[in-house]
């Protein structure tokens, strides 16, 4: 962006030079929740697998981690599309296929 637009449009910038993007509150409620979001995948994985006896178990170490990555993923999915602006996704469902 150039100086000449930065300076018709300052009220760009204001939530910048205010710290309200970047400060400890908005970094410790981030690093909060991406710490419990990853707790919950985590123990929600583990109670779905616990130990079992038998033939038909799956319960090895790459299932797990399969199903933890899934999980985030999929939880990461969910919050960016409840994030998103409604015309976005309608634009989105116009060029599928």
């Amino acid at each position: 962006m150039s100086a000449k637009k930065s300076l018709e449009f300052p009220e760009l910038y204001v939530i910048g030079q205010q710290d309200e993007l970047f400060n400890y509150r908005v970094f410790s409620v981030t690093l909060l929740h991406g710490v419990s979001t990853s707790l919950a995948s985590f123990y929600i994985a583990l109670w779905a697998f616990e130990d079992r006896v038998g033939s038909k178990v799956v319960g090895d170490y790459e299932s797990f981690a399969i199903t933890v990555a899934t999980s985030a993923l999929l939880s990461v999915l969910m919050e960016v599309s409840t994030d998103l602006p409604f015309p976005i996704l309608a634009l989105g469902q116009m060029f599928r296929d």
